[in-house]
């Protein structure tokens, strides 16, 4: 499917049919720095496309680079949270004032505790 099929226009003259594959532009940002715009490839399933098209008939975007940005900022928000999630638990872990458990330690606890799991499905099989 074309983005131009996507968005209800006419395709460009001369293009070639792109079935599963979209054509986005990328325009140009501080990470992408002097590029500009860039027109590329992505291969979206049949799902993605159906997903994609919902999202333009119900009008919550007016075109699909709409929707392409709308999902790299919920990406990137998810990743920020993901991130602060992250450091809220190294931070406690380092605040924690137990003693820490040698890795020989954990290991042991974690093969008896397997082979207690492995012995009792064994006598339930």
């Amino acid at each position: 499917m074309r983005i131009d099929e996507l968005q209800g226009r006419d395709p460009q003259p001369g293009r070639q049919d792109m079935t599963g594959t979209a054509m986005l532009n990328l325009v140009g940002n501080e990470r992408l720095g002097a590029m500009g715009s860039k027109a590329f490839q992505i291969e979206l399933s049949a799902k993605e496309q159906s997903l994609l098209q919902r999202q333009l008939e119900k009008g919550h975007y007016d075109n699909v680079n709409d929707v392409f940005a709308d999902a790299l900022r919920a990406l990137d928000e998810r990743g920020a949270v993901y991130d602060d999630f992250l450091r809220s638990k190294v931070k406690a872990s380092l605040a924690n004032k137990k003693p820490s458990i040698p890795a020989e330690t954990v290991f042991e606890r974690l093969e008896a505790r397997h082979a207690r799991r492995v012995k009792a499905s064994k006598r339930g099989a």
